[in-house]
């Protein structure tokens, strides 16, 4: 997982600004895609150098790890809290989704 900066211009103004968007490498095959987890927006304040620290800690809140120690400023815990429980409220919303008229079970392949 990284973060991505994007140099985009406005369609109205002309005007040239970045946009941020956490990233994630997926391999397909031979093929590697990266796919966009979620738009961070023109106005990411986390200075550059914290970005690693902070895709490190998005990591192990998904996971449901405890941090052991500070990787950074506190404010970069804040930032890393908040981006997970987005992502993770995003993923709850998908499994939830079922196609109408259909009921879905789970199934043990291996029984």
């Amino acid at each position: 997982m990284f973060i991505r900066r994007t140099k985009t211009r406005s369609t109205t103004t002309g005007e040239a600004y970045y946009t941020h968007r956490l990233v994630r490498s997926e391999r397909s095959g031979e093929k590697v895609r990266q796919r966009t987890l979620l738009n961070l927006g023109r106005h990411f304040d986390v200075a550059r150098q914290d970005w690693p620290a902070l895709c490190r800690r998005i990591d192990a809140l998904r996971a449901g790890q405890m941090a052991l120690y500070a990787d950074g400023p506190p404010a970069l815990e804040t930032h890393a809290r908040h981006i997970a429980e987005q992502l993770l409220a995003r993923d709850r919303d998908a499994r939830r989704e079922t196609p109408p008229g259909r009921d879905l079970q789970t199934v043990d392949v291996g029984s």
